[in-house]
């Protein structure tokens, strides 16, 4: 097949080498290279004072164009490539040697889940991704009481991270308190051992919500990582005290409708409930109703004694005097991207873990915080956890990817399984190009795709980007939506 390697300006550039696998072609004068391979794979174009850029091809491709951007602009900027991708885990199916999942027991083999995407993902200057899971080797009985979905990740996930070049991971998500402070602080020990910087979770609200500057080479990225996750939603569906005990209960769910015996009294007399038995229900509507009022400064105190009765209510994020993953607070995140300013960070970037899962269009509570996000100085706002792909938007001159779906997850849906990776160029505090490099989830193991796969992806973020409604619960719980 024939690449055509071009500069920015859209002439022909001779000398530029396109890397196969372990063959290298450089182009002529009229900057064409003539390439073979038997099967699709991802090519690393590059040639000097310019950025590399990764694509992948296939031998029916017939011809291919290649723009290699500046290492400098006209102004003497440095532009920089980055890198971001969606939701990673290697736990459940990945542990289990009777799946036909890739089975994860040794360096080799997590490191195999993603040998093919690794090209593509580490060919930039900059790479993160969204780690969503605890690591650790933590018995099941130490995780959160009740919690539906827990994850948990062998230590070898590090290897995989390598792999894949990623030089930042965010953990403002619902998944990285799934074995409470124990796991959280396993986790951290983990990345801090392996070298692997990380921003959105941590033992205090504090540092959960404080964001991180990085290098990428002369240029200073600050990253916030945040989620609207946080656990409230299951409290608020639990059965009231008034609702009939379902004839065909589960014993593992006979805790929603138990009365247990629950007081409590503020050091301040904010509060006093009298000791007597109620429903969880009743506990946390008691939770909820201190905390809304300005002049109740113990929440702690109360939830660690709500808790204590019912250890099965659901608080995933720092706040309460435990530790968790980031919260999004306006006002914190605006805060925080005023700090990193002034720290003297060159480009900001938000990444909100939120949105309803699945869901194939952005939330109007998402789109509201996202576009808070750059009124308050962020460049991009990348989003995760619906699991599935869903627009983009190009707002007041900032970058909006509402979710970039599963990069290394384990989720059998079908509508999982097409995946992409943002690619971000860069110049100065300026992004001149953002592009989505399709993957498909194949096994459970992400793969670049060419051809029709990609146009189908592609053609998939677009028409989700144009659709003129939004996602939205029905009736409560139903996610539908909605124009």
């Amino acid at each position: 097949m024939v690449i055509v390697v071009t500069d920015e300006a859209g002439q022909p550039l001779a000398g530029a080498d396109v890397q196969i696998l372990d063959d290298t072609v450089t182009t002529g004068d009229d900057g064409i290279a003539v390439v073979s391979l038997a099967a699709p794979a991802v090519a690393t174009v590059s040639s000097p004072d310019t950025i590399d850029e990764p694509v992948a091809i296939a031998p029916t491709d017939g011809s291919l164009d290649v723009k290699l951007w500046s290492r400098f602009g006209d102004d003497g900027r440095e532009r920089n490539s980055l890198h971001f991708g969606g939701d990673v885990m290697l736990g459940r199916r990945y542990l289990d040697p009777e799946l036909s999942t890739p089975y994860i027991d040794d360096v080799e083999s997590a490191r195999f889940v993603v040998e093919d995407l690794a090209e593509l993902s580490a060919t930039a200057d900059w790479t993160g991704v969204n780690l969503e899971t605890v690591i650790g080797n933590l018995p099941i009985e130490q995780a959160l009481p009740a919690k539906r979905f827990l994850l948990q990740s062998t230590p070898l996930v590090t290897d995989t991270l390598d792999e894949m070049g990623v030089d930042l991971v965010t953990l403002g998500n619902n998944h990285a308190y799934d074995w409470g402070e124990v796991g959280l602080a396993d986790t951290l020990a983990v990345l801090d051992d392996a070298g692997i910087p990380h921003v959105g979770a941590a033992a205090t609200r504090d540092e959960a919500v404080r964001g991180k500057i990085v290098q990428v080479n002369d240029m200073s990225l600050g990253i916030v990582s945040l989620t609207t996750v946080n656990g409230s939603f299951v409290n608020d569906q639990l059965p009231g005290p008034n609702v009939p005990v379902p004839d065909e209960l589960s014993p593992s769910e006979a805790w929603q409708y138990e009365d247990r015996t629950f007081g409590f009294s503020s050091e301040q007399g904010n509060i006093v409930v009298t000791p007597r038995p109620m429903r969880i229900s009743e506990v946390w509507d008691i939770v909820e109703r201190a905390e809304d009022y300005n002049g109740f400064s113990e929440d702690a105190e109360l939830w660690a004694a709500a808790t204590a009765v019912f250890p099965e209510l659901q608080d995933w994020v720092a706040r309460r005097g435990h530790g968790g993953a980031a919260p999004y607070r306006r006002a914190e995140m605006e805060s925080e991207l005023a700090r990193l300013a002034s720290a003297g960070a060159d480009m900001l970037v938000v990444q909100i873990h939120g949105g309803f899962q699945f869901a194939e269009v952005n939330s109007s509570f998402l789109r509201n915080v996202s576009r808070a996000a750059i009124d308050a100085g962020a460049d991009a706002v990348v989003s995760h956890h619906p699991h599935v792909l869903q627009g983009v938007e190009w707002y007041d001159g900032g970058l909006i990817v509402y979710s970039l779906g599963n990069l290394v997850f384990d989720q059998g849906f079908a509508a999982t399984f097409p995946s992409a990776m943002l690619r971000v160029i860069t110049d100065g505090d300026e992004i001149l190009e953002a592009r989505l490099m399709p993957i498909m989830l194949d096994r459970y193991r992400p793969v670049p795709v060419v051809g029709d796969a990609a146009r189908v992806i592609i053609r998939t973020v677009d028409a989700r980007t144009a659709s003129p409604a939004s996602s939205t619960r029905i009736n409560g719980l139903e996610v539908g939506s909605v124009v």
